[in-house]
């Protein structure tokens, strides 16, 4: 997501940020962390 984001791009920034909040609640029901919460919120 980071490196979208230098790229300045931000619809993948949102697809991997949606790929991430997805799996782990598919597969372990987890959130993503309070870390990626807070640089995605940015």
């Amino acid at each position: 997501m980071k490196l979208y984001d230098l790229l300045n791009n931000t619809a993948a920034v949102e697809e991997q940020y949606w790929l991430l909040k997805k799996m782990p609640q598919e597969h372990l029901a987890v959130e993503p962390s309070e870390e990626v919460e807070d640089w995605y919120r940015r």
